[in-house]
């Protein structure tokens, strides 16, 4: 399956990301054919049908090489499809790209949603993922494989898991 991933590298520290990004994934969304044949344009060797694209998976990434702390609490939502990524180069062209995650304990994005049509729009066709969902559809042994491979990678450094 096929998603399609939207990405923006941000000079501008003062434009909201969340209704920048709801303004990307709603025309992703409304304008789903135009997408599949921009893509099957670009030469790909397969032909992209509209049945093999995810759509609930469709994301916007923002990369900048900074973030105001708005833009930064802007995120704070554990099912928000919009990701902001920091890039920084050094001197020997080493590239450090830090993912900005908002906080586990931090609440659905479907609170601010009532107040947005296209917020509502798009939140009824993209899905967050979070390990919950991932777990729930699986079994015991699933769970407590993954629950040992967890362990054993936090183990290595608990940094691991927030990165």
């Amino acid at each position: 399956m096929i998603t399609f991933v939207i990405i923006e590298f941000k000079r501008d520290k003062n434009v909201s990301v969340i209704d920048q990004g709801y303004a990307y994934l709603a025309l992703l969304l409304n304008n789903k054919a135009d997408f599949i044949l921009l893509y099957n344009e670009t030469g790909e060797k397969k032909t992209l049908r509209k049945n093999e694209v995810d759509w609930s998976q469709s994301r916007v990434i923002f990369i900048s090489p900074s973030f105001t702390t708005y833009q930064r609490k802007a995120i704070e939502f554990r099912d928000l499809p919009i990701e902001l990524w920091e890039v920084e180069i050094y001197s020997n062209n080493t590239i450090l790209f830090n993912h900005i995650r908002s906080p586990e304990k931090s609440e659905s994005v479907n609170k601010i949603s009532q107040r947005s049509e296209v917020v509502r729009t798009v939140n009824k066709q993209v899905k967050v993922f979070n390990e919950e969902d991932h777990l729930e559809r699986n079994n015991d042994t699933i769970h407590r494989l993954y629950k040992e491979l967890k362990e054993l990678i936090l183990s290595i450094s608990i940094d691991i898991y927030k990165t």
